[in-house]
């Protein structure tokens, strides 16, 4: 009798949680760069408030939305 093949497994969703919410990575994506994005844009703002830090955030998750549909 023949030996059952194995299920791939399936590829998993990550997810960067903010202050605001959270933004998930597919797998096709890369957390390293979701990571860089947020690292870059907190340095250029430097929010001080949660009011900025919320805004920043939402900065993260619309980028990385457009940079998501330009692939």
């Amino acid at each position: 009798m023949g030996k059952k093949s194995q299920p791939e497994p399936k590829p998993r969703i990550q997810i960067l949680t903010l202050s605001s919410g959270v933004v998930t990575v597919l797998p096709q994506e890369s957390m390293d760069d979701l990571e860089q994005l947020f690292d870059e844009l907190e340095e250029e703002f430097e929010p001080d408030t949660p009011t900025e830090q919320f805004l920043v955030d939402q900065m993260v998750h619309a980028r990385w939305k457009l940079i998501r549909v330009r692939r």
